[in-house]
């Protein structure tokens, strides 16, 4: 049995991020995921503006990322073939499966990877034992899913989370589900 503080299904941005954020805080935690290489995904991603970069940057792995990414310095505005505006942006563009990768590359101990996919859970009110299709149990005090708009574990879980075209109308989602356990068996 593999035991640690934080297990994070799914390694998109979001999981791969958090990932690293708690391996530099010195957090134990396991990024459960299927794919060594994140997958093809046909889709770019924009850091922008002076404010988001410079956040970006205090988290420690901007520059790694950055470094995978297409710097573009002027930000043209344009309607009907007319040139209409040009202004300084610090902006940069990147690749969806480059940007996961890259910020995977900063993942660091105590943080680490496991490449499987989640078949069970099973939970307590002190720690949520994972089952793997690799056949290694991972046991968790807390487990973060952030495997996207992929339904069928948060269904095993017993989420009520919205449904896969509702979070495609809207282009964004924030997602907080509770599980259909009360709430008094998770410790404060």
């Amino acid at each position: 049995m593999h035991y640690t503080d934080i297990a994070i299904i799914g390694g998109g941005l979001a999981g791969s991020t958090a990932a690293a954020m708690l391996g530099r805080a010195g957090i134990s935690a396991v990024l459960i995921d299927p794919h060594q290489a994140y997958p093809f995904d046909f889709r770019i991603e924009k850091i922008s503006g002076a404010e988001q970069v410079a956040r970006f940057r205090k988290t420690g792995i901007a520059e790694s990322v950055l470094r995978s990414a297409t710097a573009a310095q002027v930000n043209w505005i344009a309607r009907f073939g007319h040139l209409l505006d040009k202004h300084p942006n610090e902006q940069y563009g990147i690749l969806y499966d480059d940007l996961v990768s890259a910020v995977r590359a900063e993942i660091r101990a105590p943080a680490e990877m496991a490449f499987a996919k989640v078949v069970g859970i099973e939970t307590s009110e002190d720690r949520q034992t994972l089952t793997l299709t690799d056949g290694e149990p991972v046991s968790a005090r807390l487990v973060v899913l952030a495997n996207g708009l992929s339904v069928a574990l948060r269904h095993r879980l017993g989420t009520n989370a919205p449904s896969r075209a509702a979070a495609i109308r809207s282009r964004s989602a924030s997602i907080s589900s509770p599980l259909a356990a009360p709430p008094s068996i998770f410790p404060p």
